[in-house]
């Protein structure tokens, strides 16, 4: 019988637990930072923010400031979803002529089977460059539903990025 069937793994989430919530993430330090600031008095989303920024420095390949993304935020109390969008966004000079359609074919390097663009453009080179959205998106998502300022919420992943 090959090795493999033999194996058993435990897959789980580095979680800490607090007297004022839970915080479960890729990272124990990341989780850590998060759990800290709900025991400081800040709300899920003051957590999540703060977790989300160590994740940038602790992962990475992963996560980090130099990318984007979405939130989807559900309030219980007034049982409403809301979505806070902080996507890259491309160069403002830029124009669609300048990413060319080849005429058949997709991306296969892509995982999300695009129109092949001329000589990869969109890929390769200066026009590849798009403008990260992260910070900015936790900048919208603490003003609309945080209760501490972002420079809190920053501090924790700026410390772990000094030490290294």
């Amino acid at each position: 019988m090959p090795n493999s069937a033999k194996e058993h793994w435990h897959l789980s989430k580095p979680s800490i637990t607090g007297g004022k919530g839970l915080v479960a993430s890729q990272h124990y330090l990341a989780s850590d930072a998060g759990a800290k600031i709900l025991q400081m008095g800040g709300n899920a989303m003051d957590a999540a923010i703060a977790t989300g920024l160590m994740l940038g420095i602790v992962e990475p390949w992963m996560s980090g400031i130099g990318g984007g993304g979405y939130m989807t935020v559900y309030q219980a109390k007034n049982d409403r979803v809301q979505v806070v969008e902080f996507g890259m966004q491309a160069l403002l000079a830029s124009s669609s002529t300048d990413y060319p359609l080849a005429d058949e074919g997709t991306n296969a390097a892509d995982s999300f089977n695009w129109p092949a663009v001329i000589d990869d453009t969109n890929i390769h080179g200066p026009l590849a460059v798009a403008i990260p959205g992260y910070l900015k998106g936790m900048g919208l998502a603490n003003q609309a539903f945080g209760t501490m300022p972002f420079s809190k919420l920053i501090e924790p992943a700026c410390q772990q990025a000094e030490l290294g």
